[in-house]
């Protein structure tokens, strides 16, 4: 693996747990220095990603419930973004690794990622105007 990649490999880990200690260590619902959702703010409504902070500060610290209410598909998204981040970076993939790659990455499945997004978008606005 060639030198430049390494590096650039090494820096998006170390952010990354740089992130983490961050959010384990500060909840979003306390410190005021966390943006808020400018959807949010403008509509009353949430937005896709509006607890996704909270939501990771919940699961950094081991409130795994917490962390699904407070937004459900980040949780179930993190699994799959690994298993894209870590196809999209092997270097000399095997034939089987190509395939699932190609597969993955193909238009529909964007779509689809699109499609399912939305629906969540829908449905957590449906639900939090019914109970309040």
């Amino acid at each position: 693996m060639e030198v430049k990649k390494l590096l650039k490999i090494f820096l998006l880990i170390l952010a990354v747990v740089g992130l983490m200690g961050f959010y384990h260590h500060y909840d979003p619902a306390k410190a005021s220095f966390f943006p808020k959702c400018p959807f949010k703010t403008a509509s009353g409504y949430d937005c896709p990603g509006c607890g996704s902070q909270q939501a990771i500060h919940n699961l950094l610290n081991f409130q795994i419930i917490a962390a699904m209410k407070a937004n459900l598909l980040l949780i179930l998204a993190i699994p799959f973004a690994i298993v894209f981040f870590v196809i999209d970076n092997i270097t000399n993939p095997s034939p089987a690794v190509l395939r699932l790659k190609n597969q993955f990455f193909q238009t529909k499945y964007i779509w689809a990622i699109v499609v399912v997004v939305m629906i969540f978008w829908i449905i957590r606005n449906l639900i939090t105007t019914n109970i309040h």
